[in-house]
């Protein structure tokens, strides 16, 4: 776990230890934390910087690759319509809820630190647009959107020019 305190030690220990073998291993472990302790997404981001530059630039495709895999597989699994009848059922599902939305968020992290570019981050905007307008099934799909644009938006106004200025709304 960790910290802004601890973050400068932790990421000194990861990346002079990193290994080519340990990739994907530190790749697992970083994704993970990163989507299930969302609050601290932005310091996984710059971990993931400092592994690019060890790694190189396969290393940001794998983070692509991960979060898209994790999103494809895990979607479709949350049921937006689930009762608490089944306690363990309802706490397993909100938890993937938060994943979900928690790869938004570090995705978010990874594009305002130029990590991924506006096509990418612009794609998953677009997916999601068009889940929420096709599906029935819109709430982590919203807040997912919601997410990203939180983070990422002041970003994408600036890259883009694809968002609304506040005199708009």
């Amino acid at each position: 776990k960790t910290s802004v305190c601890a973050f400068s030690i932790s990421s000194n220990n990861i990346t002079e230890y990193g290994l080519l073998p340990s990739k994907h291993i530190i790749l697992d472990i970083i994704f993970n934390k990163s989507i299930n302790e969302r609050n601290y997404a932005c310091l996984y981001c710059k971990l993931c910087i400092q592994l690019i530059d060890l790694y190189g630039n396969d290393f940001k495709k794998d983070i692509l690759h991960k979060a898209e895999d994790f999103y494809n597989s895990n979607i479709k699994n949350i049921n937006e319509n689930q009762t608490q009848d089944n306690y363990s059922e309802f706490c397993d599902n909100n938890k993937l809820k938060t994943q979900v939305i928690g790869i938004y968020i570090f995705m978010a992290y990874l594009y305002t630190n130029n990590i991924i570019s506006n096509e990418v981050i612009l794609k998953y905007i677009n997916s999601l647009f068009t889940t929420i307008y096709i599906d029935e099934d819109k709430e982590t799909n919203i807040s997912c959107l919601c997410e990203l644009i939180t983070v990422a938006g002041k970003y994408l106004q600036k890259k883009c020019n694809v968002l609304p200025s506040r005199s708009v709304l």
